[in-house]
């Protein structure tokens, strides 16, 4: 019971990561005017955050379904593209590579590792937020889409869980014929909690 407890824990923190990186990519990109965000503080650096409900309900609705092929240990790959007006990518702002350490928060009281937790994840906000002197602007009247890589054997358990019906997800065999160029990292996530890598196809 334990294990379980403490692997909820690691996912909900690695959750509303995902859910800032999502906010700041769009405002950093400028796929949506500025005037639709609002500007809030999280891990002690100041973030964008959308006010826009449509938007901010698509978010939360991809940030449950990555909640369940997290605690299924299934999640491969997680990703947000950048597409132009003909939907072709432009950008893509991948985490991969996860490694969640299920037992580490063993004892919750133990405040040393939860800031070592921010520390990292302060850094990457700090890394994201410079992206946008290497990268070109995107197309006017962009959009984006959120891709998640899972294992295939993911897919009898999606039919069969409520939380799918309600959002279903789109499954997409040939995904890698639409690879860009060049990766530029990011930053590699390392912390006893959790381990993930970020880079940039441009």
């Amino acid at each position: 019971m334990e294990t379980e407890t403490t692997n909820k824990c690691s996912v909900e923190i690695l959750l509303e990561f995902f859910e800032v990186c999502f906010h700041s990519i769009l405002y950093i990109r400028k796929v949506y005017p500025p005037s639709i965000f609002t500007l809030k503080k999280k891990y002690n650096v100041p973030v964008h955050i959308s006010l826009y409900p449509d938007l901010n309900f698509y978010i939360s609705n991809v940030l449950k379904s990555v909640k369940k092929f997290l605690m299924m240990n299934k999640l491969l790959q997680l990703s947000l593209w950048i597409l132009d007006s003909s939907l072709k990518p432009v950008e893509k702002f991948v985490f991969n590579n996860f490694n969640i350490n299920s037992s580490f928060i063993g004892n919750h009281s133990d405040m040393s590792n939860l800031l070592l937790l921010e520390e990292s994840f302060r850094a990457f906000c700090l890394k994201l937020s410079t992206s946008d002197y290497i990268l070109k602007p995107i197309p006017d009247n962009s959009s984006f889409k959120i891709y998640v890589k899972t294992e295939g054997s993911i897919l009898t358990d999606m039919y069969e869980d409520p939380t799918f019906e309600t959002f279903p997800w789109i499954t997409e065999d040939n995904i890698s014929e639409n690879e860009l160029h060049e990766i530029s990292p990011l930053v590699s996530l390392r912390t006893p909690n959790f381990q993930f890598e970020t880079y940039v196809e441009i």
